[in-house]
């Protein structure tokens, strides 16, 4: 996908890529003006918790159009009948659809007292990459995006190719403005694929002032050193920018996809995380999918770890 890779970077090759290297570095260089200068107060060091969701197919079986007779055709043909059975059940109203998992969230967050961030796929849907409906002849899609964006702070996640095709970047900020009656002023690229610094000029240039992208795809851990928001510098133009880098320690699809970890040993390695985070501060950012739960879709106990890990990192956020 034209992303630069974790294994090619110097923390991976040195073994600092779960590191918090930029704060921890700070941290030293204020113990030894402290040591100079007692006077300083320096200021506490708070470990914050950010879940985040990309929206990319809000429904399994539901409101998929043509999309999901596609699907459906295909797992017939290949023998998936468990899935045929389950898509008949949903669509017939006796079962709830695996990807709705919103409701649960909600929950979830108002328990623990969580702020999440969403992101749209609100592309049309034309491309094999760009799996949702398209809204415009989905109500259904369009309300889930209202009602998650009256609740929380929400975004757009620009289409696979927009970091290509500034065109339809901007279609897809139209998109959303005509959705939620006001534009977006964040975004996390889809497949986490952009370009520097042509991707980040065409944000800012749309009225992007938040981007999520910050993040490797193959790999937990903290790309560019960093655990904390910071603005971006251009550096080709030698300036700064308005626009606010926050970046992700850990996505689902890498913890699960390309480390092969399962459920219970992805919890201990984002304990881990939060334990650093903890010592030094800052703020632990997950990025998951409202799709990451089925168990019929290769997800077998990762709602009840997901569930747990919150609740654990919530619980030790209050005591602290």
């Amino acid at each position: 996908h034209g992303r630069f890779p974790a294994l090619a970077s110097h923390a991976y090759a040195h073994g600092y890529l779960e590191r918090p290297l930029v704060r921890e570095l700070a941290l030293y260089l204020a113990d030894c003006l402290h040591a100079f200068f007692p006077v300083l107060r320096l200021p506490p060091r708070q470990f914050h918790l950010l879940p985040t969701y990309d929206i990319d197919i809000a429904w399994a079986y539901r409101h998929r159009g043509r999309r999901g007779y596609l699907a459906a055709g295909r797992d017939l043909l290949t023998g998936r009948f468990e899935l045929v059975r389950q898509r008949w059940g949903v669509l017939r109203g006796r079962l709830g659809d695996p990807f709705d998992t919103f409701d649960r969230l909600d929950e979830l967050h108002a328990r623990l007292g969580l702020d999440p961030v969403y992101f749209f796929l609100l592309a049309a849907g034309l491309s094999r990459e760009d799996p949702n409906p398209d809204p415009a002849a989905t109500p259904a899609l369009r309300e889930l995006v209202v009602r998650l964006a009256d609740r929380y702070r929400t975004g757009l996640h620009p289409s696979y190719y927009s970091s290509d095709r500034p065109e339809l970047l901007a279609r897809e900020l139209g998109t959303y403005a005509g959705i939620t009656g006001t534009p977006a002023h964040r975004s996390r690229q889809h497949f986490l694929r952009w370009r520097l610094p042509q991707t980040y000029r065409n944000l800012l240039a749309r009225g992007i002032r938040e981007e999520y992208s910050m993040g490797y795809a193959d790999r937990m851990g903290f790309r560019a050193g960093m655990c904390d928001p910071f603005p971006w510098y251009d550096l080709a133009a030698e300036r700064t920018t308005e626009l606010i880098l926050h970046p992700f320690a850990a996505m689902d699809a890498t913890l699960r996809h390309y480390q092969r970890l399962n459920a219970a040993t992805a919890q201990r390695r984002l304990l881990r995380l939060a334990r650093t985070l903890r010592r030094t501060g800052g703020t632990l950012q997950l990025l998951w999918h409202n799709s990451s739960f089925s168990d019929r879709h290769g997800w077998e106990g990762w709602w009840p770890m997901y569930r747990d890990l919150l609740t654990q990192l919530a619980t030790e956020r209050k005591a602290t």
